[in-house]
């Protein structure tokens, strides 16, 4: 069988994205996907898989390579996910379905008490963080005032491994973030919320790049151009 690298080092939801792509892929191929040591630990150690997948993986020389990033040079900002599929040959409708991983449900409880959750109580979960050390303001002020609940606030400070906020995500009545990993999680399991937001971290782009991936009924916050650059410090 000949071997075959799939270029896609980060960042973490790309990584999942692309689990249908890697599957499909090693039904013809040996697949290898090398990933950063901080994707890694920060939960692709969790993900099952049928490829060679890993940070310090050996990779053969005598195989192909298939750039997912490189997939976009050309193509408008909107396609720079789908493209990852399309450039293959590959159907991404049903991507989530591909994306499978082992729970620490012990690590995902102990988050739980963390917080002080009592189960059944309401809560809602926020998060403002995307690619670890940045954040989207306006996330927080977009929180309900009038709300009588707890507010979990995400941090990568309280764990840097993302499906610990698993059981939070399944059972918070309502989800605010701005767009990043999370959503890709959050589209492989059943929620409690009935309210799910997104603040794009891209002005115009954010919108339109996920339009066709995520199905959940998520609701699009809109900024004004100052009103993103304020939110994302981009001024």
């Amino acid at each position: 069988m000949t071997n075959l690298e799939v270029v896609q080092a980060g960042s973490l939801g790309d990584i999942f994205f692309i689990q249908k792509l890697c599957k499909v892929l090693s039904e013809g191929y040996e697949v290898y996907h090398r990933v950063s040591p901080q994707m890694w630990d920060t939960g692709v150690d969790q993900l099952t898989t049928n490829v060679h997948c890993g940070p310090y993986i050996h990779i053969p020389d005598d195989g192909l390579s298939y750039d997912c990033s490189a997939q976009a040079d050309g193509l408008p900002p909107s396609e720079v996910m789908t493209c990852k599929y399309t450039g293959a040959g590959i159907s991404y409708d049903d991507w989530s379905d591909y994306l499978t991983y082992t729970r620490d449900h012990d690590r995902e409880d102990r988050l739980r008490k963390c917080f002080e959750i009592e189960e059944g109580e309401p809560f809602i979960i926020m998060n403002e963080h995307y690619s670890f050390n940045k954040v989207h303001k306006g996330v927080k002020k977009a929180i309900p005032s009038d709300y009588d609940g707890k507010v979990v606030t995400m941090s990568p400070n309280i764990t840097n491994r993302i499906f610990d906020w698993c059981w939070l995500f399944e059972n918070a009545e309502q989800i605010h973030s701005v767009d990043t990993s999370i959503h890709y999680i959050i589209e492989t399991l059943e929620l409690k919320a009935t309210e799910l937001t997104i603040h794009p971290r891209h002005y115009y782009h954010s919108p339109l790049v996920y339009r066709n991936i995520l199905k959940k009924p998520w609701k699009w916050i809109e900024n004004t151009e100052d009103e993103w650059k304020l939110y994302t410090q981009e001024i």
